[in-house]
């Protein structure tokens, strides 16, 4: 399937694109058994989605008055409904994704190819999975580092805003070989160690005040969405509570409520609270706020330090600290890719002045 390592070391050098497949024969044993399990998800699938348009109808039907049209209707208004339903629509939604994702590893194994075009302005990759294909694209100016990422192996790519895989196919000689091609294509340096004061860290957002940056995670998107789907889950626990007042248990409706008004709360948090570090020089401060009340934590003459631990599952998990005599807080963390940290601890110790300690 593939070509000799030094065919493909000279394509890479001379040619704009290059293609890499998977490779090693295990991956038609995995495709073998995703392929019966995903009988067994079609399955599950369309018993829980079923019952999920089941449920939803009766309690449409019972808050608008009407007669229950299923069996145990009694049941299904009381204030279980509203534990059930969420269950329901928290499993089916992590079942549907897991069989589209199963699915796709499947045509991907037997049948997959990423092609990566590079030029001096942009870096094109097409994902193929059997007959579908994905394009991306991504602007130079946008991309800091490309790299081989240490726990997988996989050829990533640093941009302003996040890590982007370029490709976990071929040998490791090819991967190496493709990420120095990269680098020549790119005109980058080999560890994109530069930092770069004047732009926010990767993945994060920030905003000059005077002398005062503030840091933020939450993308706008994010926290957009994200309120958005939890007070839509509200108002659908909250139609299952008006239907439970209409049976004979109060202690069905009660139930209801309850979990209405904890729903609401959690939907209301997501709203009106946020986060944010202030950077100065010299000061490191932790901001928290929900509505009209907020928290601080200043830490002045500190030190930074990315601490790795390893956990029972053999995955590595990095966090920033910033440790001062007013105590230690978390800054980030990341599990299994220590860059971005390594990244923002080097910006924050280049804003503040506080020495970083890295791992060995």
């Amino acid at each position: 399937m593939f070509r000799p390592i030094t065919r493909m070391l000279t394509s890479f050098a001379s040619g704009p694109s290059a293609t890499l497949r998977p490779t090693g024969f295990i991956r038609y044993i995995g495709a073998a058994f995703l392929t019966v399990w995903l009988v067994g998800w079609a399955i599950g699938e369309a018993l829980a989605l079923g019952f999920l348009i089941m449920l939803i109808r009766s309690v449409v039907g019972s808050a608008a008055g009407m007669s229950w049209p299923v069996p145990g209707g009694e049941w299904i208004a009381g204030g279980a409904a509203g534990f059930v339903f969420l269950f329901l629509i928290v499993w089916l939604s992590l079942w549907t994704f897991g069989g589209f994702a199963a699915i796709h590893e499947v045509l991907r194994s037997v049948a997959g190819e990423d092609r990566i075009s590079a030029e001096p302005a942009r870096i094109e990759v097409v994902r193929r999975a059997g007959l579908f294909r994905r394009v991306r694209t991504f602007d130079r100016s946008l991309i800091r580092r490309v790299r081989i990422r240490r726990h997988d192996k996989a050829v990533v790519m640093d941009t302003a805003s996040s890590t982007e895989v370029i490709t976990k196919y071929g040998t490791p000689d090819e991967r190496e070989a493709m990420t120095e091609w990269l680098r020549r294509q790119l005109s980058l340096s080999d560890d994109g160690a530069r930092v770069d004061v004047a732009a926010a860290p990767r993945g994060w957002r920030m905003a000059v005040d005077s002398d005062t940056t503030r840091l933020s995670r939450m993308d706008p998107q994010t926290r957009l969405t994200g309120p958005l789907i939890a007070w839509v889950i509200v108002a659908l626990t909250g139609l299952i509570w008006f239907g439970s007042t209409k049976t004979e248990s109060a202690f069905s409706s009660a139930v209801a409520l309850v979990l209405t008004l904890l729903l609401a709360s959690w939907a209301a948090w997501l709203t009106w609270s946020s986060r944010e570090w202030l950077v100065q020089y010299g000061e490191l401060t932790s901001h928290r706020r929900f509505g009209a009340w907020a928290w601080e934590r200043s830490f002045k003459s500190a030190r930074l330090e990315v601490v790795e631990r390893t956990d029972s599952d053999n995955d590595d998990h990095y966090e920033l600290k910033v440790i001062g005599e007013q105590g230690k807080r978390t800054i980030a963390s990341e599990m299994n890719d220590e860059a971005g940290i390594v990244d923002l601890g080097r910006w924050l110790s280049a804003r503040t002045g506080f020495p970083l300690t890295l791992p060995a």
